[in-house]
């Protein structure tokens, strides 16, 4: 049963790399080979790349059931601080974040602040509001799909 387990998320995870992989690497070496020399308008993309970076990056809906994420309400534990499973915490360098879905988009916001309980973990955060949808199940395969979705992923680099 447990190798099952493993069989599977190792078959969504190969399925995820091979469709944004591919999709990356033709587009990047387009981009790269479209805009040699023209140093102004590759920093008019950056910039442009960088805001839709900002707004989130969207999933169908078939990958998402694919990678069975599943996402619930954020609650407040005590005054200012919100509660979350660990299971929801996404850890990347040195820092530690959550992906709020609003129903489109999922984007990864940053914590600070965190303290560990038992079961779950507490912080504070001016980016959340009670009852934003959070990533509690799927949250490491979404980094990854994040990561291929933004040009960061395995082959080549990202911008």
């Amino acid at each position: 049963m447990i190798i099952l387990k493993y069989t599977q998320k190792f078959c969504i995870f190969t399925l995820l790399v091979l469709v944004f992989g591919m999709q990356a690497a033709y587009s990047s070496e387009k981009n790269h080979d479209r805009h040699a020399g023209e140093v102004v308008d590759h920093q008019e993309d950056e910039s442009k790349e960088n805001h839709e970076e900002d707004a989130g990056f969207e999933l169908s809906r078939k990958a998402i059931k694919l990678m069975q994420i599943e996402t619930a309400p954020i609650k407040l534990q005590k005054s200012d601080r919100f509660i979350l499973p660990y299971t929801a915490l996404v850890s990347y360098g040195e820092e530690y974040g959550v992906y709020r879905f609003d129903g489109e988009h999922f984007e990864l916001i940053n914590l600070t602040n965190i303290k560990k309980e038992k079961s779950a973990f507490n912080f504070k955060s001016d980016l959340l509001k009670k009852g934003d949808l959070i990533v509690i199940k799927g949250a490491p395969l979404l980094r990854v799909a994040h990561l291929q979705a933004s040009g960061q992923g395995g082959e080549g680099h990202g911008h």
